[in-house]
């Protein structure tokens, strides 16, 4: 990987900016292997897997890799280790890399401590999203030479075969059926216990794979939606979370796909045992009718051919929203009118239900069918909605007439074709006039 870093030079440039490297046309990217730090102490634990070194001009950026595969993990201490080293030598960052998923680069999985990270930074990039970013480089964007084309073809083909120890997210952790056992028990949920702390992180990396998985799909980068606030401390993003499940027994994500009508919602409804794929499009405006409104939905489901598709009618004020499923309300366009209202509806929700019953506990069974039910529900339904647009403003019949009131003023001039009966004057008749003036 260290080795197509350096020597691809879309690649690295691409990798490198998702931690803070100063990546310009006319950088320089290095890298070294089983590096040894002058000065430090002999111990094995403390040679780094390698080091990535970027110069811009007479800046120098660099960075402590440390990489795991297959089963193994990272553990606290030992990168707590490569920060101090980090720290010690002026190093700028240090990088991890394993099977284990973060929601964001700068969301690392394990929870070391802050002050090491004080003066450098931390980073994480899981081997799935390496080789996700590679084929999207290879098969969409494109590398420019023929040789580093190849060279990266090779990265691709080396990471995704069998022995090469890159590991997708197949499971949820122990601690998912004990929360799931604990929901349905209605027993009260510690915001503190593993069964709640490690579930919910299990649950982002979850839906880091997922959106993965949709970036190959579709051919466009797909991210997990979060605040600011959560972007810029993973602490917030996991605490929200928390809070969420312990409110509505509920998990959900979003996801953010380029160009897409609206962003995707997957939520896990531990009580009910469902997986629910979402997308919410605003009413247009210019219409006058509810009726004329719930004729545009159901034309925003017009490819559908799940009957059991469920669009739900978002009301103003506290007048209850209103469900029915596309085979229903194509029989009966009335299904979702209120008729004690006059309002119109403001949004419009399409989603899909998965019933997943005793299958929601199994920590694999989960994940197959959340992997599953995103991208499904994204080419039947999501792909086909489009953004309600204003159409351009109209030029009206009475400003098309112009009013006489604005009118230029007409200045006399001889008709055309017709030269005036006034002589010029002369140079000595002007003079005159002049000085009479």
């Amino acid at each position: 990987m260290l080795a197509v870093l350096c020597s691809v030079e879309e690649f690295g440039k691409h990798m490198l900016q998702m931690v803070g490297a100063p990546v310009t046309k006319t950088s320089r990217i290095e890298c070294f292997t089983e590096v040894v730090f002058k000065g430090a102490p002999s111990d094995p634990r403390m040679r780094p897997d390698g080091l990535v070194l970027v110069t811009l001009g007479s800046r120098r950026w660099s960075a402590i890799v440390e990489a795991k595969m297959g089963a193994a993990e990272l553990t606290e201490d030992q990168v707590e280790t490569y920060l101090d080293i980090a720290r010690q030598f002026k190093v700028d960052a240090v990088i991890t890399v394993s099977n284990q998923f973060s929601p964001l680069p700068t969301h690392h999985p394990l929870a070391v401590d802050k002050r090491k990270t004080r003066h450098v930074g931390l980073y994480h990039w899981s081997w799935t999203s390496v080789l996700s970013e590679a084929r999207l480089l290879a098969e969409h964007k494109g590398v420019s030479d023929p040789d580093q084309a190849y060279v990266l073809q090779e990265l691709i083909r080396y990471l995704m075969h069998p022995s090469s120890g890159v590991l997708s997210f197949t499971r949820m952790g122990p601690d998912w059926k004990n929360l799931c056992e604990a929901v349905q028990h209605d027993s009260p949920l510690a915001r503190n216990s593993s069964q709640v702390t490690e579930s919910v992180g299990d649950w982002h990396q979850l839906l880091r794979f997922v959106a993965l998985r949709m970036s190959l799909i579709v051919g466009r980068a797909v991210t997990v939606s979060m605040s600011r606030a959560q972007a810029d401390d993973p602490a917030n993003y996991l605490n929200d979370a928390i809070g969420q499940l312990l409110r509505s027994r509920s998990l959900d994500g979003e996801f953010a796909i380029p160009d897409a009508a609206s962003r995707l919602r997957l939520c896990a409804d531990l009580n009910r045992r469902t997986l629910t794929a979402s997308m919410r499009l605003k009413a247009p405006t210019d219409r006058v009718r509810a009726s004329s409104l719930v004729t545009w939905a159901l034309g925003q489901a017009g490819k559908c051919e799940d009957p059991e598709l469920l669009i739900r009618a978002i009301w103003p004020g506290r007048a209850p929203d209103t469900t029915a499923s596309l085979g229903r309300l194509r029989e009966d366009r009335n299904a979702l009118l209120n008729s004690g209202l006059s309002s119109l509806p403001l949004a419009f929700e399409f989603s899909r239900v998965r019933d997943l019953a005793g299958q929601f506990k199994g920590s694999s069974k989960f994940v197959e069918h959340a992997v599953d039910t995103v991208p499904r529900f994204y080419a039947d339904v999501g792909q086909h909605l489009k953004t309600w647009i204003p159409p351009a403003p109209k030029v009206t019949k009475e400003a098309a007439v112009v009013d006489e009131a604005v009118t230029p003023a007409k200045v006399d001039r001889p008709p055309v074709g017709k030269e005036t009966t006034e002589k010029p004057l002369t140079p000595s008749e002007r003079t005159t006039t002049d000085n009479t003036s």
